[in-house]
Parts: structure tokens; sequence; C-alpha cells
């Protein structure tokens, strides 16, 4: 082993862009208009960035 791998550092877009990837296809589950949902969970990812 070369040592401990580097803890990469979340921005707000990268756990947005996770927590996409995690679900199945938004028009498939999602009633609500994809910005307004979009905007939900950025917003989620700003206040979890900016408690750490």
């Amino acid at each position: 082993m070369d040592g401990p791998t580097p803890t990469r550092v979340l921005t707000p877009l990268d756990a947005v862009q996770a927590r996409i990837a995690a679900r199945p296809p938004l028009g498939r589950v999602e009633t609500v208009p994809l910005a307004e949902a979009a905007g939900r969970v950025l917003a989620e990812a700003v206040r979890a960035a900016a408690a750490v």
C-alpha cells in the first residue's frame, strides 16, 4: 500500500451531483418541477457545507 487515500472534500455541486446520481431517473418518480427540486437539493447541500 502507498498509504492512506486522501479524503476528498465535497463542494455543494459535488453533493448535488451525487444526490442526482443516487436516484432513479427523475422523470419517473419526481412530481415536483425539476428546477424546484434541484433548488431544494442545492439549498440543502449549501446548508450542509456551511455546517461543517
